[in-house]
C-alpha cells in the first residue's frame, strides 16, 4: 500500500467517529488491518507519549504476521487477503515503507483525535480488542490475548469506581487558622490590639467597645438594652410555671 492518501485518512476519520465497526467501512482488509493496527498503538501512545512510534508499529506487526499466517494456513479466506495484499511471509518483518506508512496515519490521528479514550467511539476499540482475545485464544497466542484485554481495562479505566460526584465539589467550609472568636454579624472582629486602642479612641472599655454595633452608615453605637420579652405560656407544658391573666 502506498503512502496513505486524503481519502484513506477520510475512511480512518468515519470510522472513528462515525459509530460504525470497522468491518462495516468500506475499506480493502489491508487498510482495515492498517487502522486497526495504527489506532492499537495510539491508544498505547496515550498511555505512554514517550514510547516511538516506528517500534511499537514493528512490534505490533511482529505480533499480527505469525497469526495472520496461521490463519490463512488453516484456510481463512480474509487472513488468506490480507497475507497476499500486504505480501506477507514467514520470517520476514514489515518493511520500512510499510512501517513508515503505518507512522504516518499514526501521526494524523494523533494530530486529530489527541484526546483521552472516552472521547472517542468506544465500538470501535472493543472491536479491535475483541478480535485481538478472540484469535489469540484461537492460537494460543498469550500476548495477543494481553493486549486486547488491556485495551478493555484502559476503555473501563481499569474497573475502578466511579468517584463520588460530590467528593469533586468544592468545599464550603471555611479553613479557620489563628486564634480567633466568634462573632455576629453586626460586628467587626478585631484583634486584642485593635480593640484596645479604639476603645481608647472612644473613652470606652474593651468590653463596651466589643459591644458596640457598626451601622451601615460606619457609624458607632451601643446595643439597646434588652427588655424584657413579654411571657407566652405553654399550655401544653404542665411543668411550666403559669402566670396569671
Amino acid at each position: 500500500m502506498s503512502r496513505p492518501s486524503q481519502n484513506y485518512l477520510d475512511k480512518v476519520e468515519k470510522w472513528l467517529m462515525g459509530g460504525l465497526t470497522l468491518d462495516r467501512m468500506a475499506m480493502t482488509l489491508d487498510q482495515k488491518f492498517r487502522a486497526k493496527l495504527v489506532y492499537e498503538a495510539y491508544q498505547v501512545w496515550l498511555q505512554d507519549k514517550q514510547i516511538r512510534p516506528t517500534d511499537l508499529m514493528r512490534r505490533l506487526a511482529a505480533r499480527e504476521y505469525p497469526i495472520l499466517l496461521q490463519k490463512a494456513s488453516e484456510g481463512d479466506e480474509a487472513a488468506l487477503e490480507v497475507v497476499r495484499l500486504l505480501n506477507i511471509r514467514e520470517g520476514v518483518p514489515r518493511s520500512f515503507t510499510e512501517i513508515s506508512n503505518d507512522v504516518s496515519v499514526f501521526n494524523w490521528i494523533v494530530g486529530r483525535f489527541d484526546t483521552g479514550i472516552e472521547h472517542i467511539e468506544k465500538a470501535k476499540v472493543v472491536d479491535a480488542s475483541d478480535w485481538l482475545i478472540r484469535e489469540g485464544m484461537k492460537m494460543g497466542d498469550v500476548r495477543a490475548v494481553k493486549s486486547g484485554a488491556d485495551i478493555k481495562m484502559q476503555l473501563n479505566n481499569n474497573f475502578n469506581e466511579k468517584e463520588d460526584a460530590a467528593s469533586k465539589m468544592p468545599t464550603t467550609e471555611i479553613n479557620i487558622t489563628g486564634d480567633v472568636s466568634i462573632i455576629k454579624s453586626d460586628r467587626v472582629n478585631y484583634t486584642p490590639e485593635e480593640r484596645k486602642r479604639l476603645a481608647k479612641r472612644f473613652n470606652l472599655s474593651d468590653k463596651e467597645f466589643t459591644d458596640m454595633i457598626q451601622n451601615e452608615d460606619g457609624t458607632w453605637e451601643m446595643p439597646a438594652e434588652d427588655t424584657e420579652k413579654e411571657f407566652t405560656p405553654d399550655v401544653f407544658d404542665p411543668t411550666q410555671e403559669q402566670r396569671p391573666l
